[in-house]
């Protein structure tokens, strides 16, 4: 309040600070960014994206989203930043995604990409399934390499 950055509702701004009114909206806000800092929980970030809760997880334990650890009343959570979502997003593809995109099996897809030497990152084993498979685009890319053919200069008459 000392800041301005909570204001009191405009029908309360005189009297006994007890009884001023605040937006609620404008008090989560506030309250969620000391909680969390200015990002999201893993919950959030599986809400926004569809990709599992744990899967993410084990995807900042093994450093590939940057994230800060945030402290609540049930422990440690971990705070990812929009700005790191989006890096994240901008190197790495799920694999299960793209093998949906090409109408075939994640299990498919990689035995292709171990053919053309693309190794996949950010696996882990959840009891018999692996689960967290992604590929780095820019792999991807380098991979397709031999389908890249560059175009035949024409002959000056």
């Amino acid at each position: 309040m000392a800041t301005g950055a909570l204001k009191p509702a405009l029908d309360s701004v005189s009297g006994k600070l007890a009884d001023f009114t605040f937006l609620k909206t404008q008090v989560q806000h506030i309250l969620k960014r000391h909680r969390c800092g200015e990002g999201w929980t893993v919950q959030e970030v599986a809400r926004i994206t569809g990709w599992k809760e744990q899967c993410i997880a084990h995807w900042c334990d093994a450093g590939l989203i940057e994230h800060n650890l945030g402290s609540h009343s049930r422990g440690l959570s971990r705070i990812i930043t929009p700005e790191a979502l989006a890096a994240f997003q901008a190197t790495h593809v799920q694999v299960s995604s793209l093998a949906k995109q090409l109408d075939t099996t994640s299990r498919s897809l990689v035995k292709k990409l171990d053919e053309k030497g693309i190794k996949t990152v950010g696996a882990f084993q959840d009891g018999k399934a692996t689960r967290g498979l992604l590929v780095a685009l820019s792999d991807l890319v380098k991979g397709l390499d031999d389908l890249l053919v560059p175009p035949v200069a024409e002959k000056s008459k």
